[in-house]
């Protein structure tokens, strides 16, 4: 890594500002988080991007799961922070996990 490069500087800081939040902002009564635990996968911990608080992110795969689609800006802050798996979730969830989820959990 060429750490004199203003690019490479710029992509590092973005990276180590990566803000997970010690209080989860998912709601125990949230069905994702209820299904989460149902399917017996890793506890995800909130992330803040764009200002908007990501409750379903897993730092250890830099993996997160949205309802919505992010909006471009929000977007390009995950890539710029190394998160390179963002898992759109169906409306509700379902008796199995997302195939996608799984797969970018590292799940099988």
């Amino acid at each position: 890594i060429d750490r004199k490069d203003a690019a490479v500087v710029a992509y590092l800081c973005a990276l180590a500002g990566a803000q997970p939040i010690a209080d989860d902002t998912a709601k125990a009564d949230d069905p994702w988080l209820a299904a989460i635990q149902r399917w017996d996968l890793p506890k995800p911990t909130s992330l803040i991007l764009g200002g908007i608080s990501q409750p379903f992110y897993w730092p250890s795969r830099d993996v997160l799961a949205v309802t919505l689609p992010l909006s471009s800006e929000v977007a390009s802050e995950a890539v710029a922070r190394g998160i390179l798996d963002v898992v759109i979730l169906p409306p509700e969830p379902g008796a199995v996990a997302p195939v996608d989820l799984l797969s970018a959990l590292g799940v099988s």
